[in-house]
């Protein structure tokens, strides 16, 4: 039998946790559930590890990503605090920002297509030794990828994995 792994995924935008739908930002609103009273990321990444042993959590910064400060205090707060392992999502574009994060602590980084600017910068990631983990995170709509990337613009998931 076939396994698979499901990997809750958190936005941040502000320090909290938001219902992102569809790309559209500016509409976003803070998670609300039945599970939880206030849309904090230690209070769900802890209660979801708890009720549910998710052992392992995306954590995308929204703010970074829209190109504004990246939520640095709630990385520090949640690395200290969980339990779990975090991959975080805060935005690269370069690999100074790849070594900007792994020298804070960051052990697991996604890299978005949706903001690099350039395909080198995952090459060059990959031959740091200060990462424990990098994953490449391809966002798309109307099954287009979303990115800077020129080459990779208005193409499909599978033409570029078959490149």
């Amino acid at each position: 039998m076939k396994t698979f792994k499901i990997l809750p995924v958190l936005d941040l935008l502000n320090g909290i946790v938001v219902h992102a739908i569809k790309g559209e930002r500016k509409d976003y609103k803070p998670l609300e559930s039945h599970l939880f009273k206030k849309p904090d990321p230690n209070l769900i990444i802890n209660l979801l590890y708890d009720k549910y042993k998710f052992n392992e959590f995306y954590v995308a910064d929204l703010n970074a990503i829209m190109e504004r400060k990246p939520n640095y205090a709630t990385f520090f707060e949640i690395l200290k605090r969980s339990k779990t392992s975090i991959l975080l999502d805060p935005g690269i574009r370069t690999l100074e920002d790849v070594i900007e994060f792994s020298s804070i602590g960051i052990k697991n980084l996604v890299l978005g297509l949706e903001t690099l600017g350039d395909i080198d910068v995952i090459l060059d990631t990959i031959q740091l030794k200060s990462l424990k983990t990098v994953f490449v995170s391809i966002d798309m709509y109307s099954e287009k990828i979303l990115t800077r990337v020129r080459e990779y613009q208005n193409e499909t998931v599978l033409n570029v994995i078959s490149d």
